[in-house]
């Protein structure tokens, strides 16, 4: 089940607004997201290390105040979740988005990425290859 914008949008306010936090991971890339995701990415960071798996300064991001990306490159009407300050997007040149799924993560450090949880059990973060469709 997919979340909607307008979930999204309660939970974490508006597209591209409010309070940002701009943290360097394991390698020297830096993502910025909401506060409230603090200590996810802190998390997702020990993953990095662990792994020793180092998000690169030059194709590594979070924030981005832009619409969903359509397989051609347009964008579509709803927001990316990019705009909401609680999307990673890590190394893209050697994890590009696209039909065909392309990695260079480890497959343990992707489940152990999946593995983070919430105080209350809920899963953090999804992986892009686990996604039908695009990756």
């Amino acid at each position: 089940m997919s979340v909607t914008d307008a979930q999204i949008a309660a939970d974490y306010g508006p597209p591209c607004s409010g309070d940002s936090l701009r943290i360097t991971l394991h390698g020297g890339g830096r993502v910025t997201v909401q506060p409230v995701f603090g200590d996810a990415v802190l998390a997702f960071d020990a993953c990095l290390r662990a792994h020793n798996y180092r998000a690169r300064v030059a194709d590594t991001g979070g924030f981005a105040c832009r619409r969903k990306k359509r397989p051609d490159g347009s964008f579509r009407d709803e927001w990316s979740t990019h705009a909401f300050k609680g999307t990673i997007d890590l190394n893209w040149q050697t994890n590009p988005y696209g039909r065909t799924l392309r990695t260079d993560m480890p497959a343990g450090m992707r489940e152990a990425i999946k593995a983070i949880r919430t105080n209350n059990g809920r899963q953090v973060w999804a992986w892009g290859g686990d996604w039908r469709g695009n990756k």
